[in-house]
């Protein structure tokens, strides 16, 4: 029934065991890798070669715009220019204590920050042009930006449940809009095209989670995944494609998936990696002109040189009990062939938050917290 210009849907998603993704697989996706117990890394890189480090602090979230402008934001909240000139300005010194949560607008002149407390989250938004903060009241601490403007869209709590808002911060005289309420746990917007937002819980391998998805132009929830140990979803922004690692039954490792945004799986990978490890994008290496099409989608990501088989995902690495060894592959997804770009074997690499742009590899190294670029 409709209240308040949105939708409710009543009831708690459901947990009920042996979800898997729906549709008919194709042939899988191989990569060996060596197996082996995954072990903490203790030698760090400097730059060297082709690997640069670029930040002198420890990053939690960054950007890199089309002229290969990087803005970098800090552990405790600075936030600082990098020009592809190595040329690095502070944009904004004044220091956040515990940040939650950070996005970054479609062209990355906005950035949204949840911090402070679990039980008395702020939110503040700051903007590049005027190099200002200004608080925001959503009551949120996950949030996205729209691919294509200043919109913002969050789930804020009501009663037993949540609302999902809308908030164009681009327009001074916008209100937030009300959507659809949903009765069901902490959810988390991310935002894939301008008319769909996907709606997902937080993976373990020790619960079931759900992924579900908004169309804005239907007001139509639809759910894509349901009851899935180890949910965990890398969106292709203003693409057709999922990236979703599940657990294994036994609680330990789990595989990897291509899913459509209608939620049909196109495709199994035979390497063990987490979605966070990913992007969907650029193409890297030389190829022959039957290799690449206009229409080829890439997926490149950073696989462990030794197997997390064993490891209980994605809860293990998401609470840092290791650190890996990472090298980096990209992978054909119109055929499934995939090749090398770099091996990162012994040099401490456990890459996180990967971006590719003009022909730059940036990540986070989560073994010193630092943003790197490798330059192909």
């Amino acid at each position: 029934m409709a209240i308040a210009g949105g939708l409710i849907v009543g009831g708690y998603f459901m947990r009920k065991k042996g979800g898997t993704p729906s549709g008919e697989s194709q042939p899988s996706t191989t990569l060996p890798i060596e197996t082996g117990a995954v072990h903490p890394t203790s030698s760090v890189p400097a730059s060297s070669g082709k690997l640069k480090q670029l930040s002198a602090v420890e990053t939690y979230d960054y950007f890199v715009k089309n002229d290969g402008t990087i803005i970098a934001l800090g552990i405790e909240g600075q936030i600082t220019e990098l020009k592809p000139s190595g040329e690095a300005s502070v944009l904004s010194a004044t220091p956040i204590k515990n940040i939650i949560h950070s996005s970054f607008s479609y062209d990355g002149n906005k950035i949204a920050l949840a911090f402070g407390e679990p039980d008395k989250v702020q939110v503040s938004v700051y903007d590049l042009n005027e190099k200002t903060w200004k608080p925001i009241d959503i009551r949120a601490s996950n949030f996205d930006w729209s691919p294509k403007s200043y919109e913002i869209a969050y789930l804020a709590p009501k009663g037993d449940g949540q609302l999902l808002y809308t908030w164009n911060l681009g327009e001074a005289k916008a209100k937030p809009r009300e959507w659809i309420e949903i009765k069901a746990p902490a959810l988390a917007p991310i935002w894939t095209r301008p008319n769909l937002i996907l709606l997902t819980e937080r993976g373990s391998a020790l619960i079931e989670s759900q992924l579900w998805s908004f169309d804005l132009s239907k007001k139509l929830l639809s759910p894509l995944l349901v009851n899935q140990e180890g949910l965990n979803v890398l969106a292709q922004k203003n693409g057709e494609q999922l990236l979703v690692f599940k657990s294994s039954s036994d609680q330990v490792g789990g595989g990897l998936f291509l899913v459509d945004q209608g939620g049909k799986s196109s495709r199994s990978l035979n390497f063990l990696t987490l979605p966070s490890k990913c992007f969907f994008g650029a193409h890297l290496l030389k190829s022959t002109s039957s290799e690449v099409t206009t229409s080829t989608t890439w997926l490149s990501c950073a696989i462990p040189n030794e197997s997390l088989s064993n490891s209980q995902l994605p809860d293990d690495y998401q609470k840092k009990k290791f650190l890996i060894n990472d090298s980096l592959y990209q992978i054909n997804l119109a055929d499934g062939g995939i090749k090398a770009i770099f091996s990162g074997a012994d040099l401490g690499l456990d890459i996180s938050q990967l971006k590719i742009s003009n022909q730059k590899i940036y990540f986070v190294n989560r073994a010193n917290q630092r943003l790197y670029a490798l330059t192909l």
